[in-house]
């Protein structure tokens, strides 16, 4: 999937108390973590857990520290903190094949009052394209992976993600 992205787009750390965006996170995309910040809050289903309301600019910090690269989905949506809460909550930590996708699709779909058919990222960004939900994209450390103002996202397969989730739980119980 391609985003439309310029290298000058570099998110501002300025804007992190009000940011409002899908975060995709990882060192490859292949495939990336998913998360959403609302109002500068930061919420994630991970195989470890579930992370709610964490300010983001700590979330950041620990992706530097990690070396991640990330890509910011800009979204014109007015969320209730206390959905969101409870949307990340019911979902829980990722096992028995959930993903870190369908907590944040809920949340928007909520928000919104409409439905995407959509499994993976790659198939949900253009939807919120389309919508005008997704107004626009940032990034952090994609500069040397921008070519011609885009970005090209790798998709992946529900077993690679599954995989992923997996590994991360078989390394936390060593």
């Amino acid at each position: 999937m391609i985003i439309d992205v310029k290298r000058s787009q570099r998110i501002s750390e300025a804007s992190f108390d009000s940011l409002n965006a899908i975060v995709l996170s990882g060192r490859d995309f292949s495939p990336p973590h998913i998360g959403l910040v609302v109002s500068g809050q930061y919420f994630s289903c991970t195989a470890k857990g579930v992370k709610l309301g964490i300010p983001f600019p700590l979330m950041f910090q620990t992706f530097k520290r990690k070396k991640f690269k990330l890509i910011f989905a800009h979204l014109n949506v007015t969320f209730s903190q206390k959905d969101v809460v409870k949307e990340f909550t019911d979902y829980g930590k990722l096992e028995s094949g959930k993903t870190c996708l369908f907590p944040v699709k809920n949340t928007i779909e909520h928000a919104t009052d409409k439905t995407f058919k959509a499994g993976f990222v790659f198939e949900l960004l253009p939807l919120l394209k389309k919508e005008e939900i997704l107004t626009h994209y940032s990034h952090y450390r994609l500069e040397e992976s921008i070519v011609a103002d885009s970005f090209n996202l790798p998709t992946y397969s529900s077993k690679e993600i599954q995989t992923c989730i997996n590994e991360i739980q078989l390394a936390d119980e060593k």
